[in-house]
């Protein structure tokens, strides 16, 4: 990504303030030149930015919202060394989640870290027992995660997680311009697919996305 709008805009100094998850989409931010790129990387080191993630997951929640609190760390049984799960002496790891639509197999869920854990809101949402529809690493064992690092991944896999790819979307992000100072919210349409797992009425006023307002 960061190669391709480097060669498209002529600017060697594009960088990335953050990142996201392999196979989340969503808002990117990306500054340009290194004061802007650090004066961003320090509003999300500092837990200044307000983000938003729409995600599609398994099973109908018994509640409307929810404040979850479990502290991560890395799982030290699991073959390869990115799978984290609820620790309680692992970080302080805190996501608010709402639910924005549901039926009797999935849900719509609007979640907000409010801090910035790796896979935060996927292991937090497979600890309450509603993980994201496609997330091969924290689904079915993550077994998924380790066939496709093998090349071993299978459409009836596929077809059992329910999706391609995780179905969680970056959708919007809250924070300050870097030189101006003044307040900025991006955010990102939810692309195609992710529409296609839930009927249409579930995404009423959620699946626009602008590029600043």
């Amino acid at each position: 990504l960061v190669s391709k709008l480097r060669e498209d805009l002529g600017r060697d100094d594009l960088g990335l303030a953050h990142r996201l998850d392999r196979e989340t989409s969503g808002v990117v931010v990306l500054g340009l030149g290194r004061d802007s790129i650090n004066r961003l990387m320090r509003q999300f080191a500092g837990h200044r930015v307000r983000k938003e993630y729409l995600a599609v997951v398994t099973g109908s929640p018994d509640f409307e919202r929810k404040t979850i609190s479990l502290p991560l760390a890395r799982d030290p049984d699991f073959p390869v060394p990115c799978r984290m799960r609820p620790d309680g002496a692992g970080a302080e790891a805190v996501t608010e989640i709402e639910v924005m639509w549901k039926d009797e197999r999935r849900a719509l869920i609007l979640a907000r870290p409010l801090t910035g854990r790796q896979h935060q809101i996927r292991v937090h949402l497979a600890a309450i027992g509603h993980p994201i529809v496609g997330d091969k690493l924290y689904r079915l064992d993550g077994s998924a995660y380790l066939d496709m690092m093998n090349d071993r991944l299978t459409e009836d896999t596929i077809e059992r997680l329910g999706h391609f790819r995780q179905a969680l979307h970056a959708h919007t992000v809250r924070l300050h311009h870097p030189s101006s100072g003044r307040p900025i919210v991006l955010a990102a349409p939810v692309p195609d697919d992710m529409l296609s797992l839930l009927p249409a009425r579930a995404w009423d006023g959620v699946t626009g996305g602008r590029a600043i307002s």
